[in-house]
């Protein structure tokens, strides 16, 4: 009897047992790539753009910004396009910005916690449909024919385990993103404070002089 006989046996809920294993993989890939360093905010990039705001070269530091993907540059696109407003606005521009961030960053999140909660119920639903067709076969059977009842106890085990099985990886899965998400918030939080104490320090002033500063 290979896997997919063995998963066969546990009936229907198995079903969503395995969609629910399906939404985790998925999730776990899109999540994996989406929340990389590189893909929110890479560190060489976020020097680069802290050094050209020290000398204040902010026009070259919107470009290093312009035609990138990362989802952390939203944030700073968003406060450095109010450099030269009071300090306050560009405040508002950044946590804004960070808001919809944060957003982006923890979407699926909530799937797959749904998917760490619901597949033991599945499972466990799984046993309680198995032991129901037990009882109901021992009603018109009897106990004396063991082999009319190992579908019924086969049915609540295999769900009970695959139901565990899907579970406790999802909510593990949910816990590490939700501290990278974290992890992602903090650095950018901080990236955002190192920007505005530089745009606030006389505002913008993109002179050939300021330019050309070595």
């Amino acid at each position: 009897m290979n896997l997919f006989e063995s998963l066969a046996k546990g009936g229907p809920m198995m079903i969503f047992i395995g969609m629910c294993s399906i939404v985790m993989v998925a999730v776990t890939i899109e999540r994996w790539v989406r929340l990389g360093d590189d893909r929110i905010l890479p560190s060489g990039l976020r020097d680069r753009i802290l050094e050209l705001l020290r000398l204040r070269r902010y026009s070259e530091a919107m470009m290093e910004c312009e035609g990138r993907t990362e989802i952390g540059l939203e944030v700073i696109r968003s406060g450095m396009s109010r450099a030269g407003a009071s300090r306050e606005i560009i405040r508002e521009h950044f946590e804004n910005a960070g808001r919809q961030v944060n957003q982006a960053l923890n979407r699926w999140l909530g799937m797959l916690a749904t998917v760490a909660s619901i597949s033991p119920l599945l499972g466990l639903m799984g046993t309680v449909l198995g032991m129901i067709r037990v009882f109901r076969v021992i009603s018109i059977q009897g106990v004396g024919d063991p082999g009319a009842l190992s579908g019924g106890i086969s049915e609540a085990l295999l769900t009970t385990a695959a139901g565990l099985a899907v579970g406790i990886p999802s909510l593990i899965i949910h816990n590490y993103f939700v501290q990278r998400v974290e992890r992602a918030n903090y650095r950018l939080e901080k990236f955002a404070a190192d920007v505005l104490e530089l745009l606030d320090r006389d505002g913008p002033l993109d002179t050939e002089s300021a330019g050309n500063t070595p």
